[in-house]
């Protein structure tokens, strides 16, 4: 476990290659002021389970392989100021095995937050989560268009919802009903029309 958000520290990436025995599986590097572009070393950290790398101005496109880790179930890329669009298919994992740490929350918590940035286009139709156990999803305040995909309404863990302040439009789909762990649900500042579903009351 490597965690030094709100520490204070500015973190600088060293260019030299990293020893191939660093591999840890919980990186918190908010509010390191990293600054640039996503760092590619992170693609070798394939033990990775949790990475958060809100709050560093990151810039430039999100590199395809930060979408397919091949352990990674929390990614935190909030309020930075990478621009593109999201793929149509976005992949986490669940997968903590013995020797993973046991830190209260962590192993529980599976979350996507890509709030505060400059993302265009579409929601991804499928956010595939190995067991279907994704809780927190932050795409607020991006440039997002379109309908929300039905797809949201698979996740059954789902207990945050956050897709305000786009320029999502449409209905609000009744599939979200299906999402019965949801307490928490922001459309603020969006173009949804037509009747709110009727569950949105039991909330």
């Amino acid at each position: 476990m490597i965690g030094l958000g709100f520490s204070g520290l500015t973190v600088k990436v060293d260019q030299n290659p990293l020893p191939p025995n660093f591999q840890p599986q919980y990186l918190d590097l908010r509010v390191c002021h990293l600054g640039g572009t996503i760092p590619d070393f992170l693609a070798n950290l394939t033990q990775l389970t949790l990475l958060d790398l809100a709050y560093n101005n990151l810039s430039g496109t999100i590199p395809p392989w930060l979408f397919n880790p091949p352990n990674l179930g929390s990614l935190d890329l909030s309020f930075n100021n990478p621009h593109g669009v999201l793929p149509p298919h976005i992949k986490l994992h669940s997968f903590y095995g013995p020797t993973t740490l046991n830190l209260v929350g962590v192993e529980r918590l599976r979350y996507f937050c890509l709030s505060g940035s400059k993302l265009y286009g579409q929601i991804p139709f499928y956010f595939y989560h190995s067991d279907n156990v994704l809780m927190l999803l932050y795409l607020s305040n991006n440039n997002l268009e379109g309908t929300a995909p039905n797809s949201l309404g698979n996740y059954t863990s789902l207990i945050f919802l956050n897709v305000g302040g786009n320029k999502l439009n449409g209905e609000v789909s009744n599939e979200l009903e299906n999402e019965m762990n949801l307490s928490y649900l922001d459309l603020t500042d969006s173009h949804f029309e037509g009747p709110f579903p009727g569950f949105i009351l039991d909330l």
